[in-house]
């Protein structure tokens, strides 16, 4: 199995996965099967493919995630022209779309999901819509504050239940003093 970038025609630029999708998990069938319905609709999708990357360590949480091709370090998401590109990277990224593999799910849940104003994908290949192409003139601490947002989450977390525990010192401390002079 290899991924191969279209040189030409109304598709260049994007991947195409020829020889489909082999793995050794069990699972091949499925992909098959898969890709096979995705040849079949119309508007390419299935056969050129958006190199994507959610960034260094991280995975897609969300919707499906073993429908889509990963080949290296890279996963690969057809080009649908019916599906908003943006929203389906965020919400596969946050997990804001169930993971059942419902497709009839997975759209009224899509139609839900508002992606914030300073999200960015980490990488997205190839970048032919306007707000991509604003993603990459963003500066990089731009770019650096979208994709660290859970880690920003996660320290105000820690710090809601550090004073919390504070207070909740203080406050045995002032009950028990206050047992303790009435004895």
């Amino acid at each position: 199995m290899s991924v191969e970038k279209i040189a030409s025609g109304q598709f260049k630029g994007y991947y195409s996965l020829p020889g489909s999708i082999g793995r050794e998990d069990g699972t091949k069938n499925t992909y098959v099967a898969f890709e096979q319905t995705m040849r079949d609709l119309a508007g390419a999708r299935g056969i050129a493919w958006y190199k994507y990357s959610p960034g260094p360590g991280k995975e897609i949480k969300g919707f499906n995630k073993q429908y889509l091709p990963r080949y290296g370090d890279y996963y690969y998401v057809a080009r649908d022209p019916s599906i908003d590109l943006r929203r389906q990277l965020y919400a596969l990224e946050t997990m804001l779309v169930p993971a059942d593999g419902n497709t009839e799910t997975f759209n009224l849940e899509l139609n839900r999901v508002v992606v914030p104003s300073e999200w960015c994908p980490y990488y997205l290949d190839p970048c032919d819509t306007e707000w991509c192409r604003k993603c990459r003139e963003k500066p990089v601490a731009m770019a650096t504050r979208a994709t660290t947002n859970n880690e920003i989450n996660w320290v105000s977390f820690l710090l809601r239940w550090t004073w919390l525990a504070v207070f909740a010192a203080l406050l045995a401390v002032v009950l028990t003093a206050a047992f303790a002079s009435k004895s």
